[in-house]
């Protein structure tokens, strides 16, 4: 039920809100709605009737004034109308035209049949139904593989009791008995937590014996989160860490507010290898992220990758190593395996990943970021590459 209210909310309000103004000059900016959708009626396929749904909406230039819609919402043809006394507005949702009438204006509206925008909530709206289906907490994991026997056994290492790294995925770390970090889409990335607070030598450790040349960090700096300093921007931007005594060294540091990259060398008696960390400040785990930034900061640190060392694993970690890493580890996966977003594709990019890690990909908004992503990205890739953003040291 709440899929479909949220389904025809999404349809209705966006044509109300961004066609009115055609329809009829300065109204596009002056509706607000009062209430969520209520009394829904089954009907059509179920019985006799319809679906139906009522929410109150009124005019910001007259505010005293409240115009209560009807929607009706036929299961066979999705062919939504909302008659408010002489007004109407009608959607086909997968045809390529629909119709919005207000007071007698007529605005006929044309839409591209792939990339309408009708066309585009009813795909948001299935990749909604799909992670529900099919990724929901609440779906079974059956498969007896999938153990979490060593997480489990270093309970005090794990950020959050219910994402710990399967056995067969596992990273093993030298002079380390468990790090909370799994190998993903085979060996090409790590996923990782947040790394607590007495974990920083296990987390260079890591890198080094995993060979990492890119890392990549989600989660926002705050006082207030546990966690290890990895990074010593202070001194002369040497350190030592790790339990082979690693020296790591700072050359260059980019920070522009919402990327920051800073170059590293790390030795170990005569072998030095480079490290490149990237930071994304702005997404906060209860925020949503902007495809801008995620889609730049992916293209560019997959050029670095290639270019350093493609067949070295693509650190990558936040809070949980779960929601905002699976979204940009299916992120980058798809743009550089040149899948389209389909649902067929979307759905085996998630399950592959959880194959590997739990609850990669966390909710069913990162789900439908993930392929706005993609669309955003197959319409003009070119636009993406921008490494200059990361080049001036500072």
């Amino acid at each position: 039920m709440n899929y479909l209210i949220e389904r025809l909310t999404e349809c209705v309000k966006y044509w109300v809100l961004i066609h009115a103004q055609d329809a009829v000059p300065d109204m596009a900016n002056e509706i607000t709605f009062l209430t969520a959708p209520t009394n829904l009626q089954i009907g059509s396929k179920y019985g006799s009737g319809s679906r139906k749904v009522t929410w109150n909406w009124k005019s910001n230039r007259y505010p005293e004034n409240e115009t209560t819609y009807t929607v009706t919402y036929p299961l066979d043809n999705f062919n939504t109308s909302v008659p408010v006394e002489e007004k109407e507005l009608v959607i086909w949702n997968s045809a390529a035209e629909g119709t919005v009438m207000f007071g007698g204006n007529t605005n006929q509206v044309t839409l591209d049949p792939v990339g309408g925008h009708a066309n585009k909530l009813t795909m948001e709206a299935e990749l909604r139904d799909q992670f529900q289906r099919l990724f929901h907490p609440s779906v079974p994991t059956s498969d007896p593989n999938l153990t979490t026997n060593t997480a489990t056994k270093h309970r005090d290492k794990n950020r959050f009791s219910d994402v710990l790294p399967y056995d067969h995925t596992l990273v093993k770390v030298s002079s380390v008995d468990y790090i909370n970090a799994s190998y993903v889409l085979g060996r090409q990335f790590i996923a990782t937590q947040d790394p607590l607070p007495n974990q920083e030598e296990d987390f260079w450790q890591m890198i080094w014996d995993c060979n990492v040349r890119v890392a990549i960090q989600l989660s926002v700096n705050s006082p207030s989160q546990a966690v290890a300093r990895i990074i010593n921007d202070s001194g002369n931007n040497n350190w030592v860490v790790g339990h082979d005594e690693l020296r790591v060294t700072m050359v260059k540091k980019n920070n522009d507010g919402i990327f920051c990259r800073r170059t590293h060398t790390i030795v170990k008696g005569t072998i030095e290898r480079p490290l490149e960390h990237f930071h994304l400040t702005s997404w906060d785990e209860k925020s949503s992220a902007n495809r801008d930034h995620v889609l730049k900061l992916v293209v560019a640190a997959m050029e670095v990758w290639q270019t350093m060392g493609p067949n070295s694993p693509v650190l990558v970690y936040c809070g949980a190593g779960a929601g905002r890493t699976g979204t940009f580890i299916a992120v980058w996966h798809m743009i550089e395996k040149r899948l389209p977003p389909t649902l067929e594709n979307m759905a085996a990019t998630v399950r592959e990943m959880r194959m590997s890690r739990k609850f990669m990909v966390q909710t069913e908004d990162q789900y439908v970021f993930i392929y706005n992503c993609v669309e955003d990205y197959n319409k003009n890739p070119s636009q993406w590459s921008q490494p200059e953003i990361y080049e001036m040291a500072v």
